[in-house]
């Protein structure tokens, strides 16, 4: 079964993608960890407040989620970012956003919230799927009630069937979803992205490209004009604008 997504979860995964492939640049990181270097302790206090409000989703032990997060009050040393500071650090991401062809709405805060991933990660910290950390979604429908399965199916219905049951809640679950406005989510956005990249900052022409791939698919790989095609539908999907 495909999995369902809305335009702006589309956006946000492409997006997010993208930020990827330009932090495993190095001149463009050089540049971003020069652009943060000053603001050090601005993305650890929004970490400290990213955790705690999605708890949920930190797989630890109160006692050791309470250390890390003293030692991390210990590292800020109670400092506190005001609006000027705020301000100056996202007009900076964005200007070197643009700089680098990173023309997506709200370029600055996707670079920012990249940064304060990694603090996140660098305190050794997963986060997991929860009601307070899931894929945002613009339409509003209720959750998914297989309901009560009795006992008694099991000596009427076989395994098979049993899955047939549950499988036909399911479609009409996904029919809903549909009707609200949800439509199977694009594949291959990653690569999509990927050559997004390789175009657009690497210069690298479509020929290239598809050269490229058929090295690496026994089939061939795609043509020029589809990997243009890939491109150009990415660059719509993230709205982003590099003309």
């Amino acid at each position: 079964m495909p999995k369902l997504s809305d335009t702006l979860n589309d956006r946000v995964r492409g997006t997010i993608a993208l930020v990827r492939l330009y932090r495993e640049y190095p001149s463009f990181e050089k540049e971003l960890n020069d652009v943060c270097k000053p603001y050090h302790s601005l993305f650890r206090q929004f970490a400290l407040e990213y955790l705690d409000s999605h708890k949920d989703a930190i797989d630890l032990e109160d006692d050791d989620y309470q250390s890390l997060v003293s030692d991390l009050k210990e590292k800020i040393g109670g400092q506190v970012a005001d609006i000027a500071q705020i301000r100056a650090l996202f007009h900076a991401l964005d200007e070197l956003a643009y700089h680098w062809k990173l023309t997506v709405p709200m370029s600055g805060w996707f670079l920012f919230l990249s940064r304060v991933t990694d603090e996140i990660q660098f305190m050794g910290i997963e986060m997991r799927t929860t009601p307070s950390f899931h894929p945002y979604l613009s339409v509003d429908i209720p959750s998914l009630e297989l309901g009560v399965i009795h006992a008694w199916r099991m000596t009427e219905m076989s395994k098979t069937e049993l899955i047939g049951l549950i499988g036909k809640s399911i479609s009409k679950y996904t029919d809903n979803l549909k009707k609200q406005g949800l439509k199977v989510r694009p594949s291959k956005l990653e690569k999509h992205a990927y050559w997004w990249f390789q175009h657009n900052v690497k210069k690298k022409n479509w020929k290239i490209l598809a050269d490229e791939e058929a090295q690496l698919d026994k089939e061939g790989g795609p043509n020029p004009e589809n990997i243009r095609k890939a491109v150009t539908r990415f660059a719509k999907i993230i709205c982003i604008n590099n003309k």
